[in-house]
């Protein structure tokens, strides 16, 4: 770690149904990549990685932490992975996302890191 600095796993969940109209799901596609460009999203060992999760009625890991690797980890890659989410028909059901979350997501099966804070 340079500068002290501990490496960040920044997970999203995102509701991907269409309760949100198309301007509105604009919008927060926008947010998220205003998110991602404020962030050090990185390769290096105390870098910002990126984790994208969808949920319906049922949740699925878009973007694990690791899928992104090396040089091609930057904030310009993962916010073209954020332009290419849709949203489809479905439920929404964050009830059953958190705890998919926790299990699929922020484990090392999802590529997060040991050593690094997750958010």
């Amino acid at each position: 770690m340079e500068d002290g600095k501990r490496p960040l796993d920044v997970g999203i969940i995102l509701d991907q149904t269409l309760a949100l109209g198309a301007d509105d799901w604009r919008a927060v596609l926008d947010f998220l990549k205003r998110i991602v460009n404020g962030l050090d999203v990185s390769a290096k060992p105390d870098g910002v990685r990126i984790g994208i999760m969808r949920y319906t009625s049922t949740p699925s890991i878009s973007l694990y932490f690791n899928t992104i690797r090396d040089e091609n980890l930057t904030p310009s890659t993962v916010n073209n992975f954020i332009d290419r989410i849709t949203q489809i028909q479905g439920e929404r059901r964050i009830d059953l996302a958190l705890p998919f979350a926790a299990t699929a997501l922020f484990t090392t099966r999802g590529g997060s890191r040991p050593n690094a804070k997750k958010v």
